[in-house]
C-alpha cells in the first residue's frame, strides 16, 4: 500500500506561529522563565482539556509541571 502525499505546503508558516487576536489555549496568564535556560519569551503552556498542566520552553525543550485554571 503506498503512502497518501503529504497536503500541506512546505511554503506556508506554521498557523501557530502567525500573529491574531484572542487567547489559545497554550496562552500563559503572565511571563514564566524557563528554569533550564532563563528565556521567558519561548515558554507555552501544553494545555490538557482546560487545564494547563505543563510548560514547554521551545529555545531548549525542556518541560515541567505547572497549573493554572482556565
Amino acid at each position: 500500500m503506498s503512502k497518501p502525499p503529504d497536503r500541506r505546503n512546505p511554503d506556508r508558516p506554521d498557523r501557530r506561529d502567525v500573529p491574531r487576536g484572542g487567547r489559545r489555549a497554550s496562552d500563559l496568564p503572565h511571563p514564566i522563565s524557563c528554569p533550564s535556560c532563563g528565556q521567558v519569551q519561548n515558554v507555552k503552556g501544553l494545555a490538557n482539556s482546560r487545564v494547563v498542566r505543563w510548560c514547554h520552553c521551545k529555545a531548549c525543550g525542556e518541560v515541567w509541571p505547572w497549573q493554572m485554571d482556565l
